[in-house]
């Protein structure tokens, strides 16, 4: 009985360790088709036939990911009397979030100047800008 008992406890770890051996075999099979399919993309995309050297298809791509906005443009026109204060305006190619808004009046004949005062939203850069209010800006 305790043979018996014995023999189905070894019968049982066997065959649970040869299923994680088959697990193992298989993730390392998996791993490695995965390895090999992304070395032949990198290899076909980067270097590929010798028809066109490297510089030649980073243009090709550099190409396509320039023209893949649709059309659509970047900010919108807006006229500059009805930008306010925490609005967003862009400035020497600049998107920032304006701070401070002032205008002033420069005379008889003069337009209406409005002097904003902006962070860039990306690197924390102060910039200042004066336009007439009757002017459009981006």
């Amino acid at each position: 009985m305790i043979l018996l008992l014995s023999l189905s406890l070894s019968l049982s770890l066997s065959l649970s360790l040869s299923i994680y051996i088959y697990i193992y075999i298989y993730i390392y099979i998996y791993i490695y088709i995965y390895i090999y399919i992304y070395i032949y993309i990198y290899i076909y995309i980067y270097i590929g036939d010798g028809s066109r050297d490297i510089k030649q298809k980073l243009e090709i791509l550099r190409f396509n990911l320039s023209h893949a906005n649709a059309g659509a443009s970047k900010a919108y026109p807006q006229q500059v009397g009805t930008i306010h204060k925490n609005g967003y305006i862009v400035i020497k190619n600049r998107a920032c979030k304006v701070v401070e808004v002032s205008t002033s009046n420069t005379g008889k004949h003069g337009h209406v100047k409005c002097h904003f005062v902006a962070i860039d939203i990306f690197n924390g850069k102060k910039l200042e800008d004066i336009v007439p209010s009757s002017h459009n800006c981006d």
